[in-house]
Parts: C-alpha cells; sequence; structure tokens
C-alpha cells in the first residue's frame, strides 16, 4: 500500500491529515519504503520489478541503484554485504535512509557512473550483479548506439562476477524487443570471454498490463543469468 501526500495545506486540514508532503511511502516483499517528491531519476522507483526484487536473496553489487529495492532484499534476505551504484547522490541517501528504516545492513553506496565503477572494478569480485540502467533507445535512430551501451555496459558487469555467480539485467527500453536483448547478452559475453545461461526471464508486474493490441507495451525485461 502506498499514500501519496498532498502538498495542499488546505486540502490538508479539511482531510484531517497532519503529515507534511514528503513523497511515497509504502511497503514491498517486507521491505518499507520511502520515495522522495521531485526525484531527478530518469525511471524513479516503478514497482515494475516487484516480482523480481522479492526472487533473488543473493548478495550483490547495484548498479543504477535509485531507492535500492534490490540491495535492500539482499540484505533482507541475509547478504553478507550490499552495494548501491548510482550518479546521484540523492539517490544514495535515499538507499541510505531506506535501509535504516528497516535496521538493514552493511549497506555501502558509491556514487559513480556505472561504466566508471564497472571499469575501475576488481574483476570476479562479486557474487551477484544488478544492472537496471535507464532507458538507453528513446528513438529509432538511437537504437545502434543504445545496442553498443547495453553490450558493453554487461560485458563489464559479467568481467566482475566470480564464476558460478548472477548477472541480473534490465532493460526499459521499447525499442529493444526481448529477442535482441539476448542478442546483445551474447555478444557481451562474448566480449567478456564468459559463458553464460539464462536462468530466469521477467519483466513487468501486473500493474503495468498490455492490450493485447500493443504488445509494444511489454516494454520491461529482465534477465537472471548464471554466469562461468
Amino acid at each position: 500500500t502506498c499514500l501519496l501526500y498532498t502538498s495542499d495545506r488546505t486540502r490538508r486540514a479539511e482531510r484531517g491529515i497532519h503529515w507534511e508532503w514528503k513523497g511515497v511511502c509504502g511497503s514491498e516483499f517486507g521491505i518499507h519504503w520511502e520515495w522522495k517528491a521531485g526525484s531527478s531519476s530518469g525511471i524513479g522507483f516503478h514497482f515494475k520489478w516487484k516480482d523480481e526484487t522479492g526472487s533473488l536473496p543473493v548478495s550483490y553489487t547495484h548498479l543504477y541503484s535509485y531507492a535500492g529495492g534490490f540491495a535492500l532484499q539482499a540484505l533482507r534476505h541475509g547478504a553478507v554485504e550490499a552495494t548501491c551504484v548510482d550518479i546521484s547522490p540523492r539517490a544514495l541517501k535515499l538507499c541510505t535512509e531506506n535501509s535504516e528504516l528497516n535496521n538493514l545492513g552493511p549497506l555501502s553506496t558509491v556514487e559513480s557512473d556505472a561504466f566508471r565503477f564497472l571499469e575501475g572494478a576488481t574483476p570476479l569480485r562479486y557474487d551477484v550483479v544488478v544492472v537496471d540502467p535507464p532507458k538507453f533507445a528513446r528513438a529509432q535512430k538511437d537504437l545502434p548506439a543504445a545496442l553498443k551501451g547495453y553490450q558493453r555496459l554487461n560485458a563489464l558487469a559479467m568481467g566482475t562476477v566470480r564464476r558460478g555467480g548472477l548477472l541480473a539485467t534490465c532493460s526499459c527500453s521499447q525499442l529493444v524487443d526481448e529477442q535482441a536483448f539476448l542478442r546483445m547478452l551474447a555478444a557481451a559475453a562474448s566480449d567478456a570471454g564468459r559463458r553464460v545461461t539464462v536462468l530466469y526471464r521477467g519483466g513487468q508486474g501486473l500493474d503495468h498490463p498490455v492490450p493485447p493490441s500493443f504488445e509494444e507495451g511489454r516494454y520491461l525485461k529482465f534477465m537472471l543469468l548464471g554466469v562461468l
């Protein structure tokens, strides 16, 4: 359940509401959350991955973390360490606040561009890496560059996963369909010199319904890969 706090003080008084504007709060898979109003994040916190955030109870690092959805679930399920990486200090502050709200830790935060973070990361460092970037392809003309970006990002991520570890990778680019996404992952694995298998395919939850005539609406892609 989520509550959107109104910023209209007159309406708050009329309704007997006594809290101040903060944003949205709620709970999901046993984790309590606060999301700040006016976030500059391109994707924000959506319930799009709610079926996935509760299905990866393994310690890992979370790239493009925003509110820390994946990382906090890892800690809740016994992770020995979790790291949130985001270029936004505001997003990382939100991760820390949500970990404190739930008495979860240890949680580390790193303010960095994801590509630069991965380029400087120790090879084979992590058990699990979660990659949940914003939309790379906003128009058809952006598609070739977007696929190259996804490929480079995932190849770098695979290089940091220990043998036998996991890579959870996502895309919210509507123009990149699932088959193109899978082909990109195969190319990324080749670039990284790693062998990967698809362990699980997921996508948007029931709160993102798609009409039969609008297949393009299935724009959210989630792949859990075993990495050797």
